[in-house]
C-alpha cells in the first residue's frame, strides 16, 4: 500500500526510500478531483512536455499559476479560477472561459482571438496588447482592467463593465458595447466604429475623452 503526502499542491509517493513528486491540476470545487498530473518538476516543465491543446480543465484550481506562452488553444477552462495568474504570451485562441476567475491576472500578448469570456471576471487584469478579437466578452467584468492598445475588433462588450478601464489605443472597430459601462474609462486613441453602438456609447466616449483633456 501507497504512503501518500500532500504537500503545497505536490503529491509525494513513498515508495521504500524513494519520493516520487507529482504536479498536479485539481478542482476547485472538489479537492479529491485532479483533473490533470505530470511527474515534471515545475509547471514550466509540465507546459513544455505536455499538449494542453484543446484540454479539459473546467472547474480547474489554477490561482497564482505561471501559465506564461503556454499553448491553450481551444481548452475548456469554464469557470476555473485563475486568479493572479501569469498567462503572459498564453495563446487561449478559441478557448472557453465562461464564467472564469481571471482577476489581476496577468494577460499581456496573450492571444485570446475568438475566445469565450462571458461572465468572466476580469476585475484589475492586465490586457495590455492582448488580441481579443472576435472574442464573446457580454457581462464580463473589466473594472479596472488594463486594455491598452488591446485587439477589440469584432468583440461582443454586451453589458461589460469597463468602469475604470484604460482602453487607451485599444482597437475597437466594430466591437458590440450595447449597454456596456464605461464610466471613467479611459479612452484616448481609440479606434472606435459608432455604426454598431449606442448613441450613448458614443456620448459616453465624448465624455471620458472631455475629462481626460481637462485632465492634461
Amino acid at each position: 500500500m501507497k504512503d501518500i503526502i500532500e504537500i503545497n499542491g505536490f503529491i509525494y509517493e513513498k515508495r521504500k526510500e524513494e519520493i516520487t513528486k507529482k504536479i498536479f491540476i485539481k478542482s476547485r470545487y472538489d479537492e479529491t478531483k485532479i483533473l490533470f498530473e505530470s511527474d515534471k518538476k515545475t509547471m514550466k516543465e509540465v507546459l513544455e512536455d505536455a499538449n494542453l491543446k484543446g484540454a479539459n480543465l473546467e472547474d480547474a484550481n489554477l490561482k497564482g499559476a505561471n501559465l506564461e506562452d503556454a499553448n491553450l488553444e481551444g481548452a475548456n477552462l469554464e469557470d476555473a479560477n485563475l486568479e493572479d495568474a501569469n498567462l503572459e504570451g498564453t495563446n487561449l485562441e478559441g478557448a472557453n472561459l465562461e464564467d472564469a476567475n481571471l482577476k489581476g491576472a496577468n494577460l499581456e500578448d496573450a492571444n485570446l482571438e475568438g475566445a469565450n469570456l462571458e461572465d468572466a471576471n476580469l476585475e484589475d487584469a492586465n490586457l495590455e496588447g492582448t488580441n481579443l478579437e472576435g472574442a464573446n466578452l457580454e457581462d464580463a467584468n473589466l473594472e479596472g482592467a488594463n486594455l491598452k492598445g488591446a485587439n477589440l475588433k469584432g468583440a461582443n462588450l454586451e453589458d461589460a463593465n469597463l468602469e475604470g478601464a484604460n482602453l487607451e489605443g485599444a482597437n475597437l472597430k466594430f466591437a458590440n458595447l450595447k449597454d456596456a459601462n464605461l464610466k471613467d474609462a479611459k479612452v484616448l486613441l481609440c479606434t472606435v466604429n459608432f455604426s454598431k453602438t449606442e448613441i450613448k456609447q458614443a456620448e459616453q466616449f465624448i465624455i471620458n475623452l472631455k475629462k481626460e483633456a481637462n485632465n492634461d
